[in-house]
C-alpha cells in the first residue's frame, strides 16, 4: 500500500510532529483592536474581534521557507526579523492538486491561531530528513519516529467531485486502468464495490478514491505504526455534514478542531468541537486524548480495530469499510511482490 500521507514522507526517521507549548499569552481587554505577542523569530501582532473576544493571528512562520538551498533539506530554524511583524493574513498553503492543477506554495511553513481569551499557543516544529524508499520498507527497517500518533479521515475525504459521465462500463474501465499492475486482483476489486447502475458506479467512484487515497493509506498506517512501534496509535472517523451531502468532505474537521466557524454554529455543533478539542489538547500534552468526563478513546490494534467515530452521536466503534479496505491491500501486495 502506498501511503499517500505527505507522499511517503511519513516513515521519515524524524518526520513526525510533536508539538510543544511556546507561550501563554494574555489578553489585553476585549476592546483592543491589536494583540501583541513575544514567538521564537520576534514579535508578531495579530487581531482581536471584540464583539466574539477572539484573538487571530494569522502567517506566523515557524520554520525558514523550505526553498532554493533549503529544499528537500531538514526544517532550519525560523529567521529572525526587528520590529513588530504584522500577523493578520493568511499565508500561502503548501502546494496541493487541486482539479488537475497545482496550487499553493513551497514558502508553506507558517501557523494560524484563533482562539478566545486567553489564548494558549501551540507551536508545531517538524524536524527531520526525508527518507527513500516505501512506507514499508522504512517501518520494517525501524526508520521511523516512535511516537504516539492520533490519525485519522473524512466520511468523504476526496479533493475532487466523481466524473459527471460516470457508468458501469466507465468505472469497470477505469478501475482497469488505474489498478493495471496486478490483473488477478480486477475481479476482486470490482467486487468490493458494487456497480451494478450508473447510480451505484458514481458511489463506488467515490468510495474507491475515499479508500485508495485517504481511508486505506489512514487503516495501513495506524496498523504498520502498531505493529512496529511501541507507542499508542488512535484512530478517528469524521463523518459530520449537512442532510443531502454525501459525507464529511476534506477538512470539514477542521472547523471543529478550532473552534472556528464560518457562521454561527449550533449547540450540537459546540458541544462536538468541545470535545475534540478537549482530545486533541489531552494527546499534544500527554500522547493520550483520554481525560476525566470524556468518552473512552481506545488504542487503535491490529485485533481491536476501533476508532472514535465524530458524528451526531460520537462514540468509540469499528473503523467502517475495512473489507473494502482489505482488498486495496491485497491489489498492493500484489504489486509489491511483482516489483
Amino acid at each position: 500500500m502506498k501511503l499517500k500521507c505527505a507522499r511517503d514522507r511519513i516513515g521519515s526517521a524524524k518526520a513526525l510532529l510533536w508539538l510543544a507549548v511556546l507561550a501563554i499569552l494574555s489578553v489585553t481587554p476585549a476592546a483592543a483592536a491589536i494583540l501583541q505577542a513575544t514567538v521564537t523569530g520576534g514579535t508578531v501582532a495579530g487581531t482581536v474581534d471584540a464583539e466574539h473576544g477572539i484573538a487571530s493571528f494569522k502567517g506566523i512562520p515557524f520554520a525558514a521557507p523550505p526553498v532554493g538551498g533549503l529544499r528537500w533539506k531538514p526544517p532550519q530554524s525560523v529567521v529572525a526579523w526587528q520590529g513588530i511583524k504584522k500577523a493578520d493574513a493568511f499565508a500561502d498553503s503548501c502546494p496541493q492538486e487541486h482539479e488537475k492543477s497545482i496550487r499553493g506554495s513551497e514558502d508553506c511553513l507558517y501557523l494560524n491561531v484563533a482562539t478566545k481569551s486567553p489564548p494558549w499557543y501551540w507551536w508545531v516544529v517538524v524536524d527531520g530528513n526525508v527518507l527513500p524508499g516505501t512506507s514499508f520498507d522504512l517501518y520494517q527497517h525501524g526508520s521511523f519516529t516512535d511516537t504516539p500518533i492520533l490519525i485519522g479521515y473524512n466520511s468523504d475525504d476526496r479533493h475532487e467531485d466523481p466524473p459527471s459521465h460516470g457508468t458501469v462500463a466507465w468505472f469497470e474501465d477505469y478501475v482497469s486502468h488505474v489498478h493495471n499492475q496486478c490483473p488477478s486482483m480486477l475481479k476482486a476489486i470490482l467486487a468490493a464495490y458494487p456497480h451494478r447502475t450508473d447510480a451505484e458506479a458514481t458511489q463506488a467512484y467515490r468510495d474507491l478514491f475515499l479508500d485508495t487515497w485517504y481511508g486505506g493509506n489512514t487503516w495501513t498506517w495506524a496498523r504498520m505504526h502498531n505493529h512496529y512501534g511501541r507507542t499508542s496509535t488512535y484512530v478517528y472517523y469524521f463523518d459530520i455534514h449537512p442532510p443531502g451531502k454525501p459525507g464529511a468532505f476534506h477538512a470539514d474537521e477542521l472547523p471543529y478542531v478550532f473552534g472556528n466557524f464560518d457562521s454561527t454554529p449550533s449547540a450540537e455543533a459546540v458541544a462536538t468541537s468541545t470535545l475534540i478539542r478537549r482530545y486533541w489538547i489531552n494527546f499534544a500534552t500527554h500522547g493520550d486524548p483520554n481525560g476525566p468526563g470524556l468518552p473512552p478513546w481506545p488504542k487503535f490494534t491490529e485485533k481491536a480495530q476501533n476508532a472514535m467515530i465524530f458524528d451526531r452521536s460520537p462514540s468509540e466503534r469499528p473503523l467502517p469499510h475495512t473489507d473494502r479496505m482489505k482488498t486495496l491491500e491485497q491489489y498492493y501486495a500484489c504489486v509489491r511482490s511483482n516489483m
